[in-house]
């Protein structure tokens, strides 16, 4: 432990740690001092696989040699710049074209945000106003699935509706509603079987005819909910929503936190349901978690009704950091290795590779059920008293794996280099904390 230093207990003193409370943590706080490729290093010099990408942003692992020489190279040159006032930076202009070259034609200018939460309230501002400057004033409704999370400021907070990110401290504003999540316990991919009892994506059309068309202004919704329990709709359900959404002139917003490049087995979780949404909201692994970045996507025909406007002349909004320079290299360097390491194709592959094994553990646990995933989002829902205290995230720490416990729900997100030996050391020391736990059970 470098200088003596009790880092746990300075923790403790000094560190205001979010969504939990220090008291919580007691001596179980972690330092984590240092990582390479899925593996990160405490300062006690545990070893453990991070099979959760971090905070499901280390896209690329930790200490990747291209994108620590393009932040080095980048910081060498220029940290950033002023992003108003008729100034830009090169990285940032280089990250918004190579954006425009991934994503579908109508998808093509860029707007810079530091983190999902911000980039989500940008992009309800962006589509009120948008529709003030048609003519459309009253177009103000958001509407989200009642298990959606879109971030903890007050305003995206108001479009998400998970219990532990509510807060009775103070009131949430007030234009938003919300339709049942697409959710079947029974089904475990984006294939409804026989019998399922998915809601309909009709139900937006009667909650949109409900509020009035002339009130919406846009529906938000994660591809794969996240905080929701890792959720999968069906492609004919997402089909259906970019139709009402069409129909009603209400913009669809997807929010690809989580999602984007690469995670699901395309560089885009939306390609998979075969729909364009009208804004498009990217963040956590777009920058390998080097930098804080988030990106909002839309049309030039939104764009330009922004910029034509007389007395705006332009989107009135942004931050000090907007398209920081920094954090737009290390976004374009995490999707040049990316492309260049083909991580698409094998988060896809090895996303199949796990479910498979995976399979094997699901039918050898009966405590175990439910297992779900596309690419690199993998889950599975676990009863029997698991949940309670994260009982299976703390036997999985005992044998040196860092995954994702989000009540009786068990998610992987591993960084998207993870090769095939690197999924079975996850399978065995799963394997080996369901041991455990199903012994304990037995005792009890």
């Amino acid at each position: 432990m470098k200088n003596e230093e009790n880092y746990s207990n300075l923790d403790k003193k000094y560190v205001w740690h979010p969504w939990t409370s220090n008291h919580q943590l007691q001596s179980e706080n972690l330092i984590i001092e240092e990582g390479e490729g899925c593996y990160v290093k405490d300062t006690l010099g545990n070893i453990y696989l991070d099979a959760k990408s971090s905070v499901l942003n280390a896209s690329c692992g930790y200490s990747h040699p291209i994108i620590i020489n393009a932040v080095y190279e980048q910081l060498g040159k220029l940290m950033n710049f002023d992003h108003a006032d008729g100034f830009s930076t090169i990285p940032s202009i280089k990250l918004a074209k190579k954006l425009a070259e991934l994503l579908p034609q109508n998808l093509e200018r860029t707007f810079f945000c530091n983190s999902g939460s911000e980039a989500v309230e940008t992009a309800f501002k962006m589509a009120r106003m948008y529709f003030r400057l048609i003519g459309k004033k009253d177009k103000l409704k958001v509407i989200s699935f009642d298990k959606g999370y879109h971030g903890i400021t007050l305003g995206a907070m108001g479009a998400s509706n998970i219990e532990s990110a509510k807060t009775d401290n103070f009131p949430l504003p007030i234009e938003y509603d919300s339709i049942p999540t697409p959710i079947c316990n029974k089904c475990s991919s984006m294939e409804v079987h026989k019998g399922c009892s998915y809601p309909d994506s009709s139900i937006l059309e009667e909650k949109i005819l409900s509020i009035g068309p002339d009130s919406v202004a846009a529906f938000i919704m994660e591809p794969i909910l996240g905080l929701g329990g890792i959720i999968i709709p069906p492609v004919e359900y997402v089909k259906g929503i970019r139709r009402i959404c069409s129909k009603y002139n209400v913009m669809l917003i997807l929010d690809e936190t989580m999602t984007c490049m690469g995670r699901t087995g395309k560089m885009f979780a939306f390609e998979h349901f075969d729909i364009i949404p009208d804004i498009l909201i990217c963040g956590k692994g777009i920058s390998g978690g080097y930098f804080p970045l988030s990106t909002i996507t839309t049309s030039q025909e939104i764009y330009n009704t922004f910029s034509r406007d007389k007395y705006l002349n332009g989107f009135r909004h942004g931050h000090t950091n907007s398209g920081h320079s920094t954090a737009s290299s290390a976004a374009l360097a995490t999707i040049n290795v990316i492309e260049q390491e083909n991580l698409v194709r094998n988060s896809s592959e090895i996303g199949t590779y796990l479910l498979t094994k995976l399979s094997t553990l699901q039918d050898k646990y009966d405590f175990v059920y439910n297992l779900r995933g596309l690419g690199l989002i993998i889950a599975m829902d676990v009863n029997k008293g698991a949940e309670v205290d994260n009982k299976i995230y703390k036997l999985c720490m005992e044998e040196g794996l860092i995954i994702r416990q989000m009540g009786s729900t068990i998610v992987l997100l591993p960084p998207l280099i993870l090769k095939k030996e690197e999924a079975d050391e996850i399978i065995l020391k799963l394997n080996q904390a369901f041991y455990k736990f199903s012994e304990q059970e037995v005792l009890v």
